[in-house]
């Protein structure tokens, strides 16, 4: 209880080798060794760690050296080991398909993992600079649904943050194969605003937007209320407003109701009121 849960999600297949990967890792130091406290628990995750071993520590040490290890490979799809010659496939729209499909599944798993700690609120950080979520006709591999990870946060607390190293000068590299995929981080950081978390586009500060990270664990408001349909297990909007003319709300745009079913399964969460289960956005106090 009042430990913060912090989780750092280095994003190597979709930052940039050089200038990207050298600001992913001063501002991300600098987080570690600044606002990371000794009583916080603290996970740094890249695409190939295994999901069934994510563990939160105090062991400031191993995260440095994460990071410091850190080395983007945007539009690389040169395999690195066995497991990516055998799924990511040949071909680079193949490979961009995996690549996206491995790191969504990786933040649930972080999200779900920093809700079985039930730590109160926590907060993932994702650096990237973005990718496709178009799947090409006729393969068979499908990006886990992108409001799939926004319903876990939602149910485990967890804020999302997706900050963007790049350089807003530069233009964004074109896809290997000449395909017209799109690949942004403009969808990331809508989707970690509607959790509540914020987004930060390319060729901004990250040490400011790392500071706000903390600040937000640090001091919140919870609103509660009884909802009227408390099993439909269907998305229910929210808007949340505030009387004070200098104030910036951020809060998860709603939340889903639970299926009966998820009410009688087993989970290793503690146990909650069904009443709880709707509860509100974590707001910010300082907002």
């Amino acid at each position: 209880p009042g430990t913060r849960l912090v989780a750092i999600y280095l994003d190597e297949y979709h930052v940039s080798a050089g200038p990207s990967t050298e600001r992913v890792r001063v501002a991300v130091s600098r987080f570690i060794d600044e606002q990371i406290r000794p009583g916080d628990l603290l996970a740094v995750m890249k695409p190939l760690d295994h999901l069934t071993e994510i563990r939160f520590t105090r062991d400031r040490d191993a995260a440095r050296q994460s990071v410091s290890s850190f080395t983007g490979r945007r539009n690389d799809y040169t395999p690195r080991n066995t497991f990516e010659e055998q799924y990511l496939g040949k071909s680079p729209a193949a490979a961009r398909a995996a690549r996206a499909q491995i790191v969504m599944s990786g933040l649930r798993a972080l999200a779900t993992r920093m809700g079985e700690l039930d730590g109160g609120l926590g907060g993932i950080v994702l650096m990237s600079e973005g990718f496709t979520t178009d799947v090409p006709r006729g393969r068979e591999r499908r990006l886990p649904d992108l409001q799939g990870l926004v319903r876990a946060a939602s149910r485990f607390r967890v804020l999302l943050y997706a900050f963007d190293p790049g350089d807003a000068a530069s233009p964004f590299p074109a896809a290997a194969d000449g395909d017209a995929d799109v690949e942004s981080s403009a969808v990331l950081q809508g989707l970690a605003r509607q959790t509540g978390g914020d987004g930060l586009p390319a060729g901004q500060d990250l040490g400011p937007a790392f500071q706000r990270v903390s600040r937000d664990l640090d001091s919140y408001y919870v609103l509660t209320f009884t909802s009227t349909t408390p099993t439909d297990g269907r998305f229910h909007g929210l808007q949340i407003t505030s009387n004070r003319r200098d104030a910036r709300v951020r809060a998860r745009s709603g939340y889903w109701a639970p299926l009966p079913s998820e009410l009688r399964a087993p989970t290793r969460l503690r146990p909650v009121s069904r009443a709880a289960t709707q509860q509100a956005s974590a707001l910010p106090a300082h907002a």
